[in-house]
C-alpha cells in the first residue's frame, strides 16, 4: 500500500483532500477533516539516498493502543507527533489496506463524535449556566409543513450524555415514527454532510428525501446526493422501513445491486455496505455462512485460517493446508510437504497432538482474549444498551452483549507462538524424512525434542499398519504336502531376492555419499577460482541440477540459496563464501 492509495480512499470516501501547508517542506503534508478542521493525518515522504528509493510515513490520529494490540511490522510510535493519540505506519509492500483504512475510518469518526453537536454554554447575571444547542440550521420557512413531519421534530431532544449517541438515539426514534410515510415533492437538490439525520435537514429536503424513498420501495431508482444514499442505507441497518432483519439484510443488497453497482454510488459506499452487513448479521444473529461472506477483519481471517488447527475432526487436506499457512517457507518444498503421504502423517501428527494434549493449542495459539467490540462504528446506529445479554459465536470467535456493551472474545494473531510451531514444523520434518526414507536428513535442534513425541508415536502406528497390511494370508492344505514343499521353495528364492535388494540398497547409500563428495569438490573448486565446468561436464552432470542440489544440501548450515546458474555454469553468492568455506573446513577436519 502507499500514501496516494490512503489519500486517494481520504477524498473518495470523506471528501478529504491532502494540503500541502508548508512550500519549504514540500515532503510533508496533512489530511484535514474540513468538517472539524482537525488534522487525521501527517504524511511524510522523505528519498533516501543510501538505498535510491522514497520513504513513505504517517502519523495517523488513533490511539497508540493498536501498538500493543497489534504485531504489524509497519505500526510505529509516531514519527512526528506527540500524545498517546497518534501512532506512526510506514508504507510499503507489506502494508495492508484492510488494516490502515479501518483505522482511518476510525480517526475520522473519532474526530466527527466530538464536534457532530455544538453547545455553548450561557450563563445569566447570577452565575447559572444553561446548556443552548445551535441549530444545524437557520431559521426555517414553517408553512406548509406536513403534519407528520412537524410531529417528527417534536420527538428530538438533548438527554443523553454522549452528543453522537444522543444524534443516533433520536434518528432511531424518528425513523420508526416516519418509517411508512410517503410524500410527492421535487427530489432534493445537491447536499453535502456526513452521518446526515433527519435533524440535519430542512423541511423542503426532508419532503424531497422522503418522495425519492417513496418511488425507491416501489422499484424507480433515481440518482441522489451522496448524503441522503447514506440515509437511506442508516434506516436499514436499524431496522426502519422492515419487518424483520431478513428482510433489512435483503433491502441492503438490493440496494447495493440497483443504486450503488449501476453507478449511482462510489466504492466507497460500496466498501462500508460490506462493512456494515457484517456488524449487521452479526448483531442480528444471521447465518454464519452469511457472515463469512462479508468477513474482511483481520481477526475473522485469522480465525477462518487456524480453524481445522482447533479441530481434530477436521480432514488431512484441512489440517495441512492451515499448517501450510503458518510454517516456514523452506517447509513447503520438504520432500515431506511435496509426498501425499507426507501430507498425511503430519496432518496426524498434529491431530494426535490436540487429541492427547489438551495443553497443546494453548501453548500454540495462547488462550483466547478479550477485547471491546464497537459495530457499526462509522455509521448512525442506535444501539439499544436495554436489550438481553447474547452471543454470536463465528468459528473461533464469540461476539457477547453484556449490559449494553460488546465484547469479542478471539485468539489474536500477535499471540501466536511462532517459535513453538515452528519446533513442531521442524521435528515433524526431520522425523517424516527418516521414516519415510526421502530427502537429506535435518539436524536436531535444541530445545525441540518436546514435539517427538506427537510424531513418533503416529510413525509407530502407521508402521504397524502397513505391517498388518503386508501380511500375506496363508491357507494350508494339509493334504497337499506337495504344494506346501513348493510354497517354501518359492518363499526361500524370496529371500535371497529380498537381500540382493538389501545390497543394492547399501550401493545406492554408497553412491549418494560419493555424490556428496563430489559437490563438496564442486564448491571447492569454486572457491579456489577455478572452473567447474570441465568436472560437471566428465561426470555427466547439468549445472542447473548441481545448483539446486548443493542449494538443499547446504541449506540447513548457510539458511540459503550459496550457489547461482545460468545453465552453463555456476556462479558463487559472494555474501556466503566465508560461510562455504566454514562448513567445508568443518567436514574435512
Amino acid at each position: 500500500m502507499k500514501l496516494s492509495d490512503l489519500t486517494a480512499y481520504a477524498e473518495g470516501t470523506f471528501h478529504i483532500k491532502e494540503i500541502h501547508k508548508w512550500p519549504d517542506f514540500p515532503g510533508f503534508s496533512v489530511l484535514s477533516d474540513m468538517e472539524t478542521g482537525k488534522w487525521v493525518a501527517l504524511l511524510i515522504r522523505e528519498h533516501d539516498y543510501e538505498r535510491g528509493r522514497m520513504i513513505e510515513c504517517c502519523d495517523l490520529k488513533c490511539s497508540n493502543d493498536i501498538l500493543s494490540e497489534s504485531s504489524k511490522p509497519y505500526f510505529r510510535p509516531p514519527f512526528r507527533m506527540k500524545g498517546s493519540t497518534w501512532i506512526g505506519i510506514c508504507f510499503d509492500d507489506t502494508t495492508e489496506e484492510d488494516v490502515v483504512l479501518p483505522l482511518f475510518d476510525k480517526a475520522v469518526r473519532t474526530l466527527r463524535q466530538q464536534a457532530s453537536t455544538i453547545i455553548i454554554d450561557t450563563a445569566d447575571r447570577e452565575g447559572n449556566y444553561h446548556d443552548t444547542p445551535i441549530p444545524s440550521h437557520g431559521n426555517e420557512e414553517e408553512e406548509d409543513v406536513p403534519e407528520r413531519i412537524r410531529e417528527m421534530k417534536k420527538l428530538y431532544s438533548y438527554s443523553s450524555q454522549s452528543l453522537f449517541d444522543d444524534k443516533c438515539r433520536n434518528f432511531y426514534i424518528q425513523g420508526k415514527a416516519m418509517e411508512d410515510y410517503e410524500d410527492n415533492a421535487p427530489l432534493p437538490g445537491p447536499f453535502k454532510h456526513y452521518y446526515t439525520t433527519y435533524h440535519d435537514l430542512n423541511t423542503s429536503e426532508l419532503r424531497g428525501y422522503f418522495s425519492w424513498r417513496t418511488e425507491l420501495r416501489k422499484g424507480h431508482y433515481q440518482p441522489i446526493s451522496p448524503s441522503f444514499a447514506y440515509l437511506y442505507i442508516y434506516e436499514l441497518i436499524n431496522g426502519i422501513g422492515v419487518k424483520s432483519p431478513e428482510e433489512g439484510f435483503g433491502r441492503i443488497r438490493e440496494f447495493e445491486k440497483n443504486f450503488v453497482l449501476t453507478g449511482y454510488g462510489n466504492k466507497g459506499m460500496l466498501n462500508n455496505i460490506h462493512r456494515w452487513l457484517f456488524d449487521y448479521i452479526i448483531l442480528n444473529n444471521l447465518p454464519e455462512k452469511t457472515a463469512m461472506e462479508y468477513a474482511t477483519a483481520d481477526e475473522v481471517l485469522y480465525a477462518k485460517a487456524i480453524a481445522p488447527l482447533l479441530t481434530p475432526e477436521s480432514s488431512d487436506d484441512e489440517i495441512f493446508q492451515a499448517l501450510c499457512t503458518f510454517c516456514y517457507k523452506s517447509f513447503l518444498s520438504s520432500p515431506v510437504a511435496r509426498s501425499k503421504e507426507g501430507a498425511h502423517l503430519t496432518a496426524a501428527s498434529w491431530r494426535h497432538a490436540v487429541l492427547t494434549d489438551p495443553s497443546f493449542i494453548i501453548r500454540i495459539f495462547r488462550s483466547r482474549m478479550r477485547y471491546p467490540w464497537f459495530p457499526m462504528e462509522n455509521a448512525v446506529y442506535y444501539l439499544d444498551r436495554s436489550l438481553p445479554d447474547t452471543s454470536y459465536q463465528l468459528l473461533s470467535i464469540t461476539y457477547s452483549r453484556e449490559n449494553g456493551w460488546w465484547r469479542i472474545t478471539r485468539y489474536s494473531p500477535s499471540a501466536l507462538n511462532r517459535k513453538l510451531f515452528s519446533a513442531f514444523i521442524h521435528e515433524t520434518d526431520k522425523e517424516l524424512r527418516k521414516y519415510l526414507k526421502t530427502g537429506r536428513p535435518i539436524k536436531d535442534k535444541p530445545g525441540d525434542e518436546w514435539a517427538e513425541k506427537y510424531i513418533k508415536s503416529v510413525i509407530e502406528n502407521d508402521r504397524k499398519e502397513k505391517q498388518e497390511k503386508s501380511k500375506p494370508e496363508i491357507r494350508i492344505d494339509m493334504a497337499n504336502l506337495e504344494k506346501i514343499r513348493a510354497d517354501a521353495l518359492i518363499i526361500r528364492d524370496n529371500l535371497l531376492i529380498e537381500d540382493e535388494l538389501d545390497n543394492d540398497s547399501a550401493d545406492v547409500s554408497d553412491n549418494d555419499d560419493k555424490t556428496e563428495s563430489s559437490y563438496d569438490k564442486i564448491l571447492q573448486m569454486l572457491l579456489d577460482g577455478n572452473s567447474p565446468d570441465i568436472y560437471i561436464k566428465e561426470h555427466h552432470l547439468l549445472p542447473s541440477v548441481v545448483a539446486d542440489s548443493i542449494n538443499e544440501a547446504y541449506f540447513d548450515e548457510i539458511g540459503d540459496s550459496i550457489v547461482q546458474s545460468d545453465g552453463n555454469t555456476l556462479i558463487l553468492i559472494e555474501d556466503y563464501i566465508n560461510d562455504i568455506r566454514e562448513v567445508l573446513g568443518g567436514k574435512n577436519g
